[in-house]
């Protein structure tokens, strides 16, 4: 097989609910104002972007706006990938990690509507949150991501979840923290 690997994946989705929210629902965004914020990678704009940052919702918060916003991305992704041959004439297939890849294109991607700035780094992993925008705790973060569909991503897909080494104490945290992993596999996550 050969894998087209999305990297960013939050990132775009993040940059869709702010663009409903400002620009299509509230209508205290204009298109204009939004172009050229992104464009002078929010030098100046800096109220526009804390807005963009910190007032939108975020995917990784079990918020099914948003999270709808992430199957819908993802069922387009997968429909165009699926949609091309590779050189040995088989269908491509999707893939959403990074690996490194998020650290490496920061540059090479401008400004994004979710208040990211052009040096910023992109959200790491692949279906992971961007960085910090995960209010809700993991388990939130695990059901935003167990709604999409993984079959849509054969290729794999790449959960990061950070914790502080105390989550892992004594017996009964190693069993909370088991019991977490084992029903996102449940509700058909497949990497964490």
């Amino acid at each position: 097989t050969s894998t087209i690997n999305v990297v960013g994946f939050a990132n775009v989705v993040d940059s869709f609910a702010s663009i409903r929210l400002f620009v299509y629902e509230q209508k205290n965004i204009s298109w204009p104002q939004l172009r050229r914020a992104l464009r002078d990678d929010f030098e100046g704009h800096e109220a526009l972007r804390q807005m963009l940052l910190n007032r939108a919702p975020k995917f990784g918060n079990d918020n099914d706006d948003v999270d709808s916003l992430a199957e819908d991305l993802l069922a387009r992704i997968s429909r165009e990938i699926n949609r091309h041959a590779n050189m040995r004439g088989t269908q491509y297939t999707v893939a959403l990690y990074s690996i490194a890849c998020h650290i490496l294109l920061a540059d090479k991607v401008g400004a994004t509507p979710d208040g990211r700035r052009r040096s910023m780094l992109l959200a790491d992993g692949g279906v992971s949150c961007a960085q910090g925008r995960d209010k809700q705790g993991p388990t939130a973060v695990l059901k935003s991501v167990a709604k999409l569909d993984h079959q849509k991503m054969p290729g794999g897909a790449l959960l990061n979840l950070r914790f502080t080494p105390s989550i892992f104490g004594g017996r009964l945290g190693l069993e909370n923290v088991a019991s977490m992993v084992e029903t996102f596999f449940s509700a058909g996550g497949q990497h964490v």
